[in-house]
């Protein structure tokens, strides 16, 4: 498994795709995957798969709080994660910060979405990243 770092920061002119199908003639198609994490991990991994390791490609994605309350552990962020020729999956590393509160809220749930892909489809676009309270 090989996996990309997510960026902001890329010249466009360098993301083509040699094809919007994979070697079986299908739509290349996106998904991304919910993970679980303690507050105090440190990060959280979200994995990005595409349906082939062929061209390469990009897509934008943003992390948000499931509800007002969930935002003390995982800021909002967006950005755009890029595909290399050969790779199959992107991670994106999201900074986790263990708030130490005693009163805590409970777990946090924050939504992943993933879209505008170069070439293909986003087959899954909304993942949930679980902030597991320690406190």
């Amino acid at each position: 498994m090989t996996s990309a770092q997510s960026t902001t920061v890329a010249p466009d002119s360098n993301v083509t795709c040699e094809a919007n199908v994979d070697e079986n003639g299908n739509e290349v198609e996106y998904s991304v995957k919910c993970v679980t994490v303690k507050e105090d991990a440190g990060e959280a991994k979200v994995v990005i798969t595409r349906t082939t390791d062929k061209g390469v490609a990009r897509l934008d994605y943003c992390i948000n709080p499931k509800k007002m309350l969930n935002f003390q552990t995982i800021k909002k962020l967006k950005g755009r994660v890029f595909f290399k020729d050969g790779e199959r999956t992107a991670t994106i590393k999201v900074p986790v910060k263990d708030n130490t509160i005693k009163a805590s809220t409970g777990d946090e749930v924050h939504i992943v979405r993933i879209s505008k892909p170069t070439t293909g489809k986003v087959k899954k676009e909304k993942a949930e990243i679980v902030v597991l309270d320690d406190d």
